[in-house]
């Protein structure tokens, strides 16, 4: 059998301090998936304010909103990948 070291207490001692998937990385992700979150929110609510051209509903709109935020998670995952 092989020996397995026990899990750390807190997941954060796990990563990397430094390089691909390290704190920083997260970190950075973290803001970039936010942002995009919240820049694809804005940007919907603001094309449904103008009449005709836009009818959403907020179960719709938060779907789009994740949607952008997901796409740049997994952009980031794409570079990080490309460029290690």
């Amino acid at each position: 059998m092989s020996h397995i070291d026990p899990q750390p207490e807190f997941a954060s001692e796990a990563l990397p301090a430094t390089g691909k998937y390290s704190k920083a990385w997260w970190k950075d992700t973290a803001d970039r998936v936010v942002s995009t979150t919240a820049q694809t929110a804005l940007a919907t609510i603001t094309a449904s304010a103008i009449p005709g051209l836009l009818d959403i509903d907020p179960l719709s709109l938060a779907s789009v909103a994740l949607l952008g935020g997901a796409l740049a998670f997994l952009k980031a995952l794409a570079v990080t990948r490309s460029t290690s």
